[in-house]
């Protein structure tokens, strides 16, 4: 059966807010070696590149980021003052390694940060490319929040951080990995009561239409959580991870998130590898896939023709991300932000609604 729509936000039903006395552990899940490494759970991940940014100050404070990035990749620095820089990377998503050296060597950045997107781990070469920047003495950050599930922990790296909210239905999460003997973490702080709950109230609210078919109800969650992400930004302050998110997710909850989201990514890619017309697939095999990608990333000729057409047959995919208005970038990059598009394919959905996307491309295909 076809859901009512495949994509847009998570939703919660009643039994979400019920009661529950024993938090979930996912400790032991994210944190693979336990000796060197300590966790914070924050609300949000710029929040934790925030207290990164406050523990990493020198008197350059330059940070240098992949020119693809996220917005809130961005804004912790800048509310800090830093200064930023951005390497280039190539139309496979990795990192242009030429470009990395270039600017390590010009800027001279007290911190670097590397991306592995959607869902593939750093290859060999890319693996090099950080251990020479590390070797440079830069201190060197990994955010995976398109990777959360990978098992690679690098000991040139100094922090990991990633965001639970882009793949589960909680309101809030997220998390930054740390060198116990090199960083003091500060105390613990208070949830991020305002954030937490305007967005469990749109995700309520969106559950609430997918029974109904209300749009109203759409239209009020979908004002709701624009509020809410509003006012996460300015300024940008460390919260713990609220409880309610915490009794959310289990182990077993993420456990099935990595299975289903990297089932139908596979079934995505068999079916769509030989497509050759009105978009293409960012990557061209399945090497270095891990667990659980965050979305099935297209090439769109004409994104928002492609978009639009998807959208009138409920399938919501999103531009992640939009550029922001900080990044310096070459041509290859530019063309990243004016062209992808991220197809769902998390552990809401079925084979059969993989199916269904694949169908809708098809007709979009031979219009």
């Amino acid at each position: 059966m076809i859901p009512a729509e495949i994509g847009s936000i998570f939703t919660l039903q009643d039994s979400d807010f019920s009661p529950c006395d024993n938090l979930a552990d996912v400790r032991d899940f994210v944190l693979n070696d336990s000796d060197n490494q300590g966790i914070v759970y924050h609300s949000l991940c710029r929040e934790s590149l925030s207290v990164i940014a406050e523990l990493c100050k020198d008197d350059t404070q330059t940070v240098l980021i992949p020119s693809y990035t996220c917005v809130t990749v961005i804004d912790p620095f800048v509310q800090k003052s830093w200064n930023c820089f951005f390497y280039e990377v190539t139309d496979d998503l990795s990192i242009d390694v030429p470009s990395l050296e270039q600017q390590v060597l010009a800027h001279k950045p007290a911190l670097v940060i590397f991306h592995p997107f959607y869902g593939k781990d750093f290859t060999d070469k890319e693996l090099d490319a950080i251990l020479w920047t590390k070797n440079q003495g830069c201190k060197v950050v990994v955010d995976l929040t398109q990777n959360i599930f990978s098992k690679q922990r690098l000991p040139e790296v100094d922090f990991y951080v990633g965001s639970y909210r882009k793949w589960m239905p909680v309101p809030d999460g997220a998390f930054m990995i740390y060198k116990k003997s090199d960083y003091v973490i500060p105390e613990e702080i208070a949830e991020n009561e305002e954030f937490v709950s305007l967005q469990s109230d749109a995700m309520y609210l969106r559950g609430c239409y997918n029974q109904s078919q209300n749009r109203r109800l759409k239209e009020i969650a979908t004002r709701i959580a624009r509020k809410g992400v509003a006012c996460s930004n300015l300024p940008i302050q460390a919260h713990t991870m609220s409880v309610f998110s915490q009794k959310i997710i289990t182990k077993d909850l993420l456990m099935n998130c990595a299975q289903k989201r990297k089932e139908n990514y596979a079934f995505l890619f068999e079916k769509l590898k030989n497509n050759v017309n009105g978009f293409r697939l960012v990557r061209n095999s399945m090497d270095g896939i891990n667990e659980s990608p965050l979305y099935f990333p297209i090439y769109a000729e004409d994104r928002s023709d492609l978009q639009s057409f998807l959208a009138k047959n409920l399938i919501y995919a999103p531009v992640i991300w939009p550029k922001p208005e900080q990044v310096v970038c070459g041509e290859t990059v530019e063309n990243i932000y004016q062209h992808i598009l991220a197809i769902p394919c998390d552990q809401r959905y079925s084979i059969g609604n993989m199916e269904y996307i694949v169908d809708v491309l098809n007709k979009y295909i031979k219009q």
